[in-house]
């Protein structure tokens, strides 16, 4: 990173996000939401079986 005299620095966007899956969610719902896949969802969460999520479970949304 390279910063110049007189400028503020961003720091680069959070690569991951928690959620907490709420009644009525599925891991489509969330990856629609996130701008991600079921599949990196599944795999940032060691999912086996993206059909069973459970209320009040804290996943790791890659971004």
């Amino acid at each position: 990173m390279l910063v110049i005299p007189g400028t503020t620095v961003t720091p680069p966007p959070t690569t991951t996000v928690k959620y907490t899956v709420k009644s009525g969610d599925t891991l489509y719902k969330i990856a629609t939401l996130y701008k991600t896949t079921v599949a990196k969802i599944a795999a940032a969460n060691n999912i086996t079986n993206v059909s069973l999520i459970s209320v009040g479970q804290v996943l790791t949304i890659p971004r």
